[in-house]
């Protein structure tokens, strides 16, 4: 029996990206597609959620971070700060080199990136809404 009083689960998202530049949010649970995302120049290569980290899980597991090679003939990274749950761009960052692999501190707070080039790491801040957003760290 289900206990009404507790929160409903959020559910576990997929997200993938496809030779057409879009990005596929999925619900895994049903395989419902839940939002089309447009905003890369080149394929996507690498995508993260980084909801549910830090004191509370404070930043919502709506937040996607999704990294594509720019187009054409460079290159460098396009990094894409989603807010998933409303289909909305938040944020467009660029880093040097191709993407070798990424992801998010245990809690969230850090986002970091080695490309062939270099190791990127950028702070993730604001709680929710339109005020979270990433930013490099100086080296």
């Amino acid at each position: 029996a289900r206990d009404d009083t507790l929160p409903p689960a959020t559910p576990v998202k997929l997200a993938l990206g496809c030779s057409d530049k879009l990005i596929h949010v999925l619900d895994c649970d049903s395989g419902e597609e839940l939002v089309t995302l447009l905003g890369h120049t080149g394929e996507l290569s690498h995508a993260l959620f980084g909801g549910g980290g830090g004191a509370g899980g404070e930043i919502s597991p709506d937040f996607l971070v999704t990294v594509a090679p720019t187009k054409p003939h460079s290159k460098n990274n396009e990094i894409i700060v989603w807010d998933a749950g409303k289909g909305q761009m938040h944020q467009l960052l660029s880093a040097k080199g191709s993407c070798l692999s990424c992801a998010f501190s245990k809690d969230a707070k850090v986002f970091a990136m080695r490309t062939g080039e270099c190791l990127v790491a950028y702070t993730c801040g604001g709680a929710s809404g339109s005020d979270f957003a990433i930013e490099e760290l100086a080296a």
